[in-house]
């Protein structure tokens, strides 16, 4: 147990400088009104994950967060119950929501999304992108 515990702690110990660097390449998130508490700790969760290498996991819950924020937003809006990202996106863009630049944003991280929960490896970048998307996608939202 304590040759375990040894191997566990020096593995962490050399990720760390990683990690730290990951977490530098995140700006601050600045809005005016803060997301709802489901769709904050979907992206915390993302940010996390993309911080600590699980990019599968950082993409996936980045597609969480942007389409729970979306169907928060258009529903409200539109009292039209949508239930696919996709459909979001658009009628995000059709009551004016989101400007052409987060429209590309958000396709971005469906995409990243989609291919991830239909079998598609990704990498590092993907995931960076993903997360950096949607959190540019929450701030636009949530200003």
């Amino acid at each position: 147990m304590q040759q375990m515990d040894y191997q566990f702690s020096r593995d962490l110990l050399k990720q760390i400088p990683k990690y730290v660097e990951r977490f530098l390449e995140l700006d601050e998130l600045w809005g005016t009104r803060p997301p709802s508490r489901r769709v904050a700790s979907l992206l915390r969760e993302a940010t996390r994950c993309y911080v600590f290498g699980f990019w599968q996991a950082s993409i996936a819950l980045s597609r969480a967060a942007i389409e729970e924020a979306l169907r928060e937003r258009v529903v409200k809006l539109t009292n039209q119950p949508t239930h696919k990202l996709g459909q979001l996106i658009d009628m995000a863009q059709r009551v004016g929501l989101l400007d052409h630049d987060h429209i590309m944003m958000a396709n971005a991280v469906k995409r990243f999304g989609d291919e991830v929960l239909h079998g598609t490896e990704t990498w590092s970048g993907n995931a960076k992108e993903a997360v950096i998307s949607a959190r540019g996608v929450l701030e636009h939202l949530h200003r």
